[in-house]
């Protein structure tokens, strides 16, 4: 919980809408939910993700892109808005 809300604040504080979801659901039904609501894309983190300070990226269409560090996926995510068109 605490390191998904902490999460949630750094991409937040980076300029992103970042939305933690905290509900008691299953993850197959979270991530079924942030589908259906149009988010690109959704960092999910446990307790993995916690010990290595991580988080797993997916993209919409269930696309499992990898377990990346929040710096490496702040770059990407710059590279991505500056690359826009």
């Amino acid at each position: 919980g605490e390191y998904a809300e902490r999460v949630g604040k750094i991409f937040h504080d980076a300029g992103y809408w970042a939305d933690v979801d905290m509900s008691k659901e299953r993850i197959k039904k979270k991530i079924r939910n942030a589908e259906t609501s149009q988010y690109n894309f959704m960092l999910c983190v446990g307790e993995k993700e916690s010990a290595n300070n991580t988080v797993n990226i997916r993209a919409r269409g269930n696309d499992e892109l990898g377990e990346k560090s929040m710096d490496e996926t702040l770059k990407w995510f710059k590279e991505l808005t500056d690359t826009y068109q």
